[in-house]
């Protein structure tokens, strides 16, 4: 199957998945913004108040809310006594932090639980005890970083994109770059988003432009979005990012464009739902039929993702209250002979009712 497709269809899973339990992972929303806010203010020292003692050899300090902790990703910071950095980072066991001790320490509910490196006290060894974002356990690509902040003058995408050159090479990097400031395009793009940097895909230009009067929302465009494998199609994607800590969806507008008419839209909004506009779905369902060496086996599995859209939560389904001609349209959208029309999916849920629709609109076939 296509990468480009592949991505597309698990993207579908994970927002079914994230649309049936929006009170499970309501806190979960902030942390990618968390993480990006990290990435702006890598390699700069965390202000920290004098420690107070918790217990035993176990000392806290107090930190701003913003940083991610240990509580939803590993900690972006690095405790220091001194100039040398305490060894034991993300030790969750607090009872082990008191009673052993020796370095230990985690980042955990806006605070850093420590302990020193032999066991004396913060509070009258004279010692300095401070933190720094980091991103990378690397020392070398940490010393490249550092010195590459104190040196650029780039500033919001342009910057976010070189840092990211310098963390994560295996899987992103750009040929050129356009731009200095908030706004940026890049050229000959390539990225990976597994974590051996095998799903290899490939981008003309990506576009990041800030909206005029906003500090935190951007449009991103992607242009011939494609992977490695022979006549593999080419994609158009579109989204509108918004990074404010009060947005209700990180990504409101998603809309991806391919051959032979293909389209794919998301739409998400706090107060009428969110919506999933599919047109002549052919290119995606032949991927996934591809998997398939017999026509049953095909429709096994429809069925059985249609049971888990339309399944209860409790036998492990996403709960959506479709209506009764659902069925036949879902497996019109994934069939051969209806897979050229227009799909749209509507969930606006009130309470705890997830109340969806999904409907076909015929279009016109040369």
């Amino acid at each position: 199957m296509s990468k480009v497709f592949n991505i597309v269809a698990t993207s579908l899973a994970l927002i079914g998945h994230f649309i049936a339990n929006p009170i499970e992972h309501a806190e979960r929303r902030r942390v990618p913004r968390a993480i990006l806010a990290n990435l702006a203010a890598l390699s700069q020292p965390i202000a920290m108040p004098k420690p107070r003692h918790v217990g035993e050899h176990c000392f806290a300090f107090d930190l701003p809310g913003t940083v991610v902790d240990d509580a939803v990703a590993a900690s972006t910071l690095i405790l220091f006594e001194d100039t040398k950095s305490l060894a034991r980072r993300h030790h969750r066991a607090l009872p082990e932090i008191a009673k052993v001790g020796r370095g230990a320490y985690c980042h955990l509910r806006g605070k850093i639980f420590f302990s020193t490196s032999d066991n004396t006290s913060p509070l009258t060894n004279g010692r300095r005890y401070w933190a720094m974002h980091s991103l990378t356990g690397d020392a070398a690509a940490f010393s490249r970083v550092a010195a590459w902040h104190k040196s650029t003058a780039k500033t919001g995408a342009a910057r976010l994109a070189e840092l990211m050159t310098l963390l994560c090479p295996a899987h992103f990097g750009y040929e050129t770059a356009g731009g200095a400031g908030p706004d940026v395009v890049l050229n000959g793009v390539r990225l990976a988003i597994d974590r051996d940097a095998k799903l290899a895909l490939s981008a003309d230009t990506v576009a990041v432009e800030r909206f005029p009067g906003s500090t935190t929302r951007w449009s991103v465009e992607l242009r011939n979005l494609r992977d490695t494998e022979p006549d593999a199609p080419t994609l158009l994607l579109r989204a509108i990012v918004d990074l404010a800590p009060e947005a209700e969806f990180m990504v409101p507008r998603l809309d991806i464009e391919g051959p032979n008419g293909f389209s794919l839209g998301f739409a998400f909004d706090a107060a009428t739902g969110i919506s999933i506009a599919m047109t002549r779905p052919r290119l995606l369902a032949e991927s996934l039929r591809a998997s398939f060496s017999e026509d049953e086996g095909w429709r096994r599995w429809v069925a059985s993702v249609f049971d888990l859209l339309s399944g209860s939560l409790e036998a492990g389904g996403l709960g959506l209250a479709l209506d009764l001609d659902a069925r036949s349209v879902f497996e019109a959208m994934l069939s051969r002979d209806g897979s050229g029309d227009r799909y749209e999916f509507s969930l606006r849920p009130s309470g705890s009712s997830r109340g969806a629709t999904l409907r076909r609109v015929p279009i016109d076939h040369d």
